[in-house]
This record gives structure tokens, C-alpha cells and sequence, in this order.
């Protein structure tokens, strides 16, 4: 099974301190059950610290929140959680995070998120090189979706490298290339719909 990953994936490194729009704050931090168990079943003050970190609500379990940050973000700008306990200690969300895993049964891909400050950066830094690459990586990750048509889905990658490359056409001007790309977009939509698959 193929895993493509975007060409500068490898190079992502948090900023931790020096990031300048931090994501510990602004958001609820959400456990996996995984997590959730771990810092139930931890022992001693650590696992008293954890455990009164904790708030569950509604089926979802989360830290609690400080003037809408997570309670183990510091003025420094670190986590103290992983600067103490380290990093498999965080939630996975966190110890993911900006990374996007996706796996569609036939090939996985994985890339980052540009929410982040440093993917963004990393993202403009290889505008000229920006694609998807194999690697041989093991997949360890559970299958999301339930599309099952390979050539489909093979289409649907196909179309965006179309679109990609119509995006970074330079003799053509921007705004009728997106006006292009919209209509192309409906005619696409309507063709799914329809069963059918529309060429690019």
C-alpha cells in the first residue's frame, strides 16, 4: 500500500516557545480514551496532578481551562506537562498536531495542517516543490471512510494535481483561473451525483 506524504512533512518541527500564535490556547483540548485511561490509572501526584486536570462532559473528556487556555500551558509559551512528564504524556491531539493522517484503504497520506504558523511558513518555503512524495513508512493508523472505488479515488488525485498545476499557471491571470476552477468544480459535483466522472 502506498503512503504519500507532502514534500516538506519531514521537515516540520514545533516552535514550542517561539511560536507566535500558540495551540494551547483558544480551543479544548480533547482526550482519546488511550489518554484518558493512562492519566485514571497513573499513580502518585502525578496522577493527582492529572486527574484533577480533567473534565468530562456531554461523553467528551478534556483539560480544563484557564482564561481559555489549556491549564498546563505556561507564560513561557511550553507545556508543562510535556516539559515535566514528557511528550507521550500529552494528549494525542497534541502529540499530532499539525500533522494530518489520512488513510483511504488502497494509499494513505499524510501532510500538516496550515492552522499552524510553522507548516504555513514551511508550506511557502516550497511552493516550487509542492507535492505529494512516497515513503516507506508503515502505516500504523486505522482506515477512515468508506469509499471502496480505487479508481475513484486514484480520479480524485488525479483532478487535484489538474487543478494544482492550472493554479500555478503564470501565464494566466489569477481571477480567471478560480472563476475557471469553480465551474469546473460544479461540473464535477453534478457529474458525482450523477455516477459519472467528469474530465478535468
Amino acid at each position: 500500500m502506498n503512503l504519500n506524504e507532502i514534500s516538506f512533512f519531514k521537515e516540520f518541527s514545533c516552535m514550542i516557545k517561539d511560536c507566535p500564535n500558540t495551540c494551547c490556547k483558544g480551543w479544548r483540548v480533547i482526550f482519546d480514551e488511550e489518554t484518558y485511561q493512562r492519566y485514571l490509572a497513573e499513580p502518585g501526584k502525578n496522577g493527582i496532578r492529572l486527574r484533577s486536570s480533567i473534565k468530562k462532559m456531554n461523553e467528551e473528556v478534556y483539560f480544563r481551562t484557564s482564561l481559555k487556555r489549556c491549564t498546563f500551558y505556561e507564560k513561557e509559551g511550553t507545556c508543562n506537562l510535556q516539559r515535566t512528564l514528557g511528550t507521550d504524556y500529552m494528549p494525542l491531539v497534541c502529540r499530532m498536531y499539525p500533522r494530518f493522517y489520512q488513510h483511504y484503504g488502497s494509499f494513505a497520506e499524510e501532510t500538516l495542517f496550515l492552522s499552524c504558523p510553522e507548516a504555513a511558513r514551511l508550506f511557502l518555503e516550497h511552493l516550487d516543490d509542492l507535492t505529494f512524495v512516497k515513503s516507506d513508512r508503515e502505516i500504523t493508523y486505522e482506515r477512515w471512510g468508506t469509499n471502496d472505488d480505487e479508481s475513484y479515488l486514484q480520479w480524485l488525485c488525479e483532478l487535484r494535481e489538474a487543478m494544482i498545476a492550472e493554479i500555478w499557471d503564470e501565464t494566466r491571470n489569477r481571477a480567471d483561473i478560480f472563476a475557471e476552477l469553480v465551474a469546473v468544480m460544479k461540473e464535477v459535483q453534478t457529474s458525482c451525483i450523477a455516477g459519472e466522472k467528469s474530465v478535468f
